[in-house]
C-alpha cells in the first residue's frame, strides 16, 4: 500500500475505532515494526497471537494476516504508515457502519449508497431547512491521498454556500463545518447531521 494513502487513512480514524491491516504474505517484518512501537502506541486485539507469529515467523493461515489494532493517537499516523505501508495490501476499518458503501471501489455502488444515505441522513434536515428558505446541495467525491470517499452537504442561501458538512465513507464519522471531525467516539447519525446543518443556518442568521 502506498505510504501516503496509509497515513491519510490513519489520520482520519478515532482512537476508539479498530483498524485492520491486511498484511502481505511476506509482510511479517512490517508486523514486527508495528509491534516495536509498543503498547502505549499500538494496542493489538490479540497480542498473544501477534507474539506467536513474530516468534515463529509464520502466519499459519491467511486469516492471521488480518491484524486488528487500535492506535493511541493519529498524530503519529505518518510514523505508523512508515512502519507498515510497504508490508500491507490494504487498511480497513474494523467496524461496520452506515456510510461504508461510499468507500466501494465500484462507481455504481457508490452512486446507490449516495442515494440511500441522502434519504436516510439528509432528507429530514432538508425538509426542516426548507422552512428557512435555504437548500442543501449534495455531492460525492473521491479524495487523495487515501482513495477516500466523502459526501458533502452544502447549505445554500440565494445561490451562495454558507457552510457545509461532510460524511466520511472510510470512518463513518461526521466532518463539521470547520473541517474537523466530531470529537465523539461515535458514528454519524441522521440526528447529528440535522443538528450540524441547522447550526450552519443559525450561525448565519445570528451573524446578520
Amino acid at each position: 500500500m502506498k505510504r501516503e494513502d496509509c497515513a491519510a487513512r490513519l489520520k482520519r480514524v478515532h482512537v476508539c475505532q479498530p483498524i485492520i491491516a491486511v498484511f502481505k504474505a511476506d509482510g511479517i517484518a512490517g508486523l514486527a515494526r508495528l509491534n516495536a512501537i509498543g503498547p502505549f502506541g499500538v494496542e493489538f486485539k490479540d497480542r498473544v497471537l501477534i507474539l506467536g507469529i513474530l516468534e515463529s515467523q509464520i502466519w499459519d493461515n491467511d486469516q492471521n494476516r488480518k491484524v486488528e489494532f487500535y492506535i493511541a493517537s493519529n498524530d503519529y499516523a505518518d510514523e505508523f504508515a512508515m512502519a507498515i505501508a510497504d508490508s500491507i495490501d490494504r487498511l480497513e476499518l474494523g467496524h461496520d457502519h452506515d456510510l461504508r458503501a461510499l468507500q466501494s471501489g465500484r462507481q455504481k455502488m457508490r452512486d446507490d449508497a449516495a442515494v440511500q444515505i441522502t434519504e436516510t441522513f439528509l432528507a429530514p434536515a432538508i425538509a426542516e431547512l426548507d422552512q428557512f428558505g435555504v437548500s442543501v446541495a449534495v455531492s460525492v467525491e473521491v479524495i487523495n491521498p487515501g482513495q477516500l470517499t466523502v459526501m458533502t452537504a452544502a447549505v445554500r442561501d440565494d445561490g451562495n454556500t454558507i457552510g457545509q458538512i461532510q460524511l466520511d465513507g472510510f470512518t463513518g464519522r461526521l466532518i463539521m463545518p470547520d473541517g474537523e471531525f466530531t470529537d465523539e467516539c461515535s458514528y454519524a447519525t441522521p440526528e447529528m447531521v440535522t443538528a450540524a446543518l441547522m447550526g450552519i443556518v443559525e450561525a448565519a442568521t445570528s451573524a446578520v
